[in-house]
Formats: C-alpha cells, structure tokens, sequence
C-alpha cells in the first residue's frame, strides 16, 4: 500500500521519471508554470517576426535580381520570347560605340582624344557586372559618345556615307540606353520594395543595405 500510495503522490507531482531515470519531454513541459508558459510563448512569437521578414527580404532581394536579369517584371515571369537580358541590352550599347570607333578610325588626326576616351568607357560598360556597375559605366559611355560625335564633326569633314553610319550608330546606341533606363527603373522598385522589408527587420545589422537608385 504504501509503495502505491508514493506511486499516486509522484503521479501527481509530475515525479515519475522514465526508465532512464529522466522526466519524460512531455512530463517536463507540465512542469512548466502557466505564467513562464505565456512567457516562452511570446519569446517564440518575437523571435518569429524577425526571422520572417529576414526570409521576406532575401526572397525580395531575389526577385529583385530577376528583375535586372530580365526575367521577372513586377512580380510576374516575363515569356521566354519576349526577353531581352540586361547583357544583351549592354552588349547592343557597346557594339553601337564600337561601330563609332570604326568610323572614326577613318579620321586618325581627328577627335583623338575623345576616341581614347569613348573605347576606354566602352571597356568599362563590357566588363561591368553589378547593376551599380552598369549604371554608372553607362552614364560616362553616353558623354563618351556625345563627346566622339561633337569632336568629330568640327574637326573633319566627314563623308555623307559615314554621316549616315554615324547617325545609325547613334540610334542604335540611343534606343539601348533607353532600354537600359526602363530597367534600372524596374530593378529600383523591386530594390524599394526590399528596402521597405529591410527597415522593419529588427536584426538588418546582419544584412547589406539595398541601394536604390534613381535613373536619369
């Protein structure tokens, strides 16, 4: 009688251990005051917040990056057909300086100067990888161009059949920058929308702050 009795009391203490020796997860957890039980509750809702919108931010940041590449736009997947990367918006910007260059090879005592530099900003644009980096390589290839052009025709007479090239090199140049800027504008939004997420995590300390730019 008595080894049951100390059965019942240890049955309603919660004492009874498992055949180990040790209380049992479940055992443990009723051991656990009411008043510490709300308390861990609430320490698991807080902690839950950051961790939430730290995964928000990384998906945002992600879709952000699709943005730029061309994939996405304004949340949605844009048809393979319809695609134009970003590498192939440069690429275009590039080959249009490079058909400068060309032409202006034909007048080697000419604009030197502003040649040097419209292949120097070429190079730069072909070898940018970041959207930072593109954004401004592109920025000092358009004065390049603008620079070459100038400097071209008040020095040299240049010939009606290289007019007409120039002014196709020029559009070309133009209508990929133009595409360029619609970019950057849609990858901004995204970038605003990340730095939106951002400001409300408690622990952004641990994570890059996202540069938004504005195109010109």
């Amino acid at each position: 009688m008595a080894k049951r009795g100390a059965e019942q009391e240890a049955n309603l203490t919660g004492g009874k251990k498992g055949a180990s020796g040790r209380r049992t997860l479940y055992q443990s957890l009723h051991l656990i005051s009411l008043s510490k039980g709300i308390l861990l509750g609430l320490i698991l809702v807080v902690l839950s917040v950051p961790v939430g919108n730290a995964k928000e931010f990384q998906g945002q940041m992600r879709e952000a990056q699709l943005v730029w590449e061309g994939v996405h736009i304004d949340g949605k997947k844009v048809p393979e057909a319809d695609r134009l990367s970003t590498e192939e918006i440069l690429s275009g910007q590039t080959g249009a300086a490079a058909n400068m260059l060309v032409i202006m090879d034909r007048y080697p005592r000419s604009a030197t100067n502003e040649r040097i530099a419209l292949e120097k900003a070429r190079g730069v644009l072909k070898q940018a990888r970041t959207p930072e980096e593109a954004r401004q390589a592109n920025d000092v290839l358009q004065k390049a161009m603008s620079a070459a052009i100038d400097a071209l025709y008040k020095q040299t007479e240049v010939t009606d059949e290289d007019k007409k090239l120039v002014v196709t090199a020029v559009r070309t140049f133009n209508d990929y920058v133009s595409k360029l800027r619609v970019r950057v504008r849609d990858y901004d939004r995204a970038l605003q929308k990340a730095l939106d997420i951002y400001n409300d995590i408690p622990t952004r300390a641990l994570f890059a702050k996202p540069e938004v730019y504005s195109p010109n």
